[in-house]
């Protein structure tokens, strides 16, 4: 008989949340990203992702610096690319978990549950800095739990999670399962 043991690696409860509108303004100047109401729920050292906007280069992982009204500042490692109002803009919060060692499972586990839709990655890595491989990329609709499984690839892994609604609950978790 198999003995199967789960332990855990990662999780996250935070309430991510989620901006979308077709006034948002990008301004290389500050490295700011604006639009009324964007601000809300957002805070110093968060991690978004933008989609939608006209100039590629702004559409990307930024973390974010500051917060004011009607107004997010991101890092400089991630500059913005001016761009006027108009397009369809997306600013979903992400969390990223920190790389641990998996190389002693079999197996890593997933299991999420949000009550907005959001998407799930487990991001694999050679050396526990850079992200390698994203084998695993599941869509979550809010309200339904989910359970990902997948085979250890590389000596690292880490549970990345990006909503697409606001968040009133979440509960994601990674383990890693060993089989004796």
């Amino acid at each position: 008989m198999l003995d199967q043991k789960l332990y855990k690696i990662d999780s996250t409860t935070e309430l991510l949340q989620y901006f979308a509108s077709s006034a948002v303004t990008f301004a290389a100047a500050d490295n700011s990203i604006a639009a009324s109401g964007i601000e809300t729920g957002f805070e110093n050292g968060d991690k978004i992702v933008v989609t939608g906007s006209a100039q590629a280069a702004n559409n990307t992982t930024h973390t974010i610096a500051t917060v004011a009204a009607n107004k997010i500042t991101v890092t400089s490692d991630t500059s913005i690319t001016g761009d006027d109002a108009g397009e369809s803009v997306t600013v979903s919060q992400v969390y990223i978990g920190n790389f641990q060692k998996v190389e002693n499972y079999a197996k890593l586990v997933a299991t999420v549950y949000c009550s907005g839709n959001a998407k799930l990655d487990i991001d694999f890595s050679h050396d526990g800095v850079n992200a390698d491989y994203y084998p695993t990329q599941v869509s979550i609709t809010g309200g339904i739990g989910a359970i990902e499984t997948t085979e250890v690839c590389a000596k690292y892994a880490r549970l990345r999670l990006t909503t697409s609604a606001d968040q009133t609950t979440l509960r994601a978790t990674l383990y890693g399962r060993t089989v004796s």
